[in-house]
């Protein structure tokens, strides 16, 4: 993936973090899944608006995958379709990331719009008017006193060392992994629901992060084989959190039914990933301590 940062950005701007960052990586995403050869390009260019004190911030995700038909532009940013029903098959997803990419860039005050032709790939691009962030005398403070919470949290890690993620998204495997990194832990990937499982017979893992949304075997349905099935290395009732873009009550109750033990929303953030991890990690110590005081 080519990456064109535009050097004229400020180092600090007020906006909206953690929706900016579901929205490229949903876009990078499928970007990069549905492009089979040639390349993806991330642009990131900077307009100075009013002396500089506002900044018109522009990002453009270009691929040369298989494209989409013009009549179809538009659909694609509709709830749980994608420009054909054959690509859904072959790579998994319903589109419902594109209509909430669209709907969170228009919150941010922005657009979210597509180019493409059939076999030449697409551009999808928006822009943010965002301020320039003022200097804030504390923010030093408060970072060093986030990042001495954080360690203190690292060196509580007693029994918790392997962890499987469960996740198609190439985007979202790295970021995950990159937000794990602090924790030192052994990680194993999985792009399906079947992956997920054919690794939980062979290794042992102390905790499973399982996206909800997979292509051929979803997460909720690998996870009730997880916890139905003696055969796996994995003991059956090893922590499951679900990774998931639906927030409604009702969508958490059935991941919950399914079998997972905790869930999380997407975007995850740095800080509720490694709560979920240290907690586990207390579990599965409390556990230790009480089969080691059983008469």
């Amino acid at each position: 993936m080519d990456l064109s940062i535009d050097p004229e950005i400020p180092a600090a701007l007020v906006g909206d973090a953690a929706r900016l960052r579901q929205v490229l990586s949903n876009l990078l995403g499928n970007a990069i899944k549905f492009t089979n050869r040639g390349s993806v390009h991330f642009a990131v260019t900077s307009e100075p608006l009013n002396d500089g004190t506002l900044h018109r911030i522009a990002f453009r995700v270009t691929d040369t995958g298989i494209g989409i038909d013009p009549a179809r532009l538009e659909s694609i940013f509709d709830q749980f379709e994608q420009a054909e029903t054959s690509t859904t098959r072959r790579f998994g997803g319903t589109g419902l990331g594109l209509a909430i990419a669209r709907h969170l860039v228009c919150l941010m005050g922005g657009n979210l719009v597509v180019v493409s032709e059939p076999g030449k790939g697409a551009r999808f691009s928006f822009s943010l008017c965002l301020p320039r962030a003022e200097p804030d005398p504390q923010a030093s403070a408060s970072e060093a006193i986030s990042t001495m919470a954080t360690a203190r949290e690292e060196k509580q890690l007693t029994h918790l060392t392997r962890v499987l993620v469960a996740e198609d998204n190439p985007v979202n495997r790295r970021i995950v992994a990159k937000m794990l990194e602090p924790l030192d832990l052994n990680i194993s990937f999985a792009e399906t629901g079947e992956e997920a499982l054919a690794a939980c017979r062979n290794e042992v893992f102390d905790l499973i992060l399982m996206d909800v949304s997979m292509p051929t075997m979803d997460g909720l349905t690998a996870t009730r084989a997880i916890r139905s099935q003696s055969t796996f290395a994995t003991p059956p009732r090893v922590p499951i959190v679900a990774l998931t873009a639906h927030a409604l009550e009702s969508e958490r109750q059935r991941a919950l039914d399914a079998g997972v033990d905790d869930y999380l929303t997407k975007p995850v953030t740095q800080a509720a990933l490694h709560q979920s991890v240290c907690h586990w990690d207390q579990q599965l110590r409390t556990q230790e301590g009480t089969r080691s005081d059983a008469p």
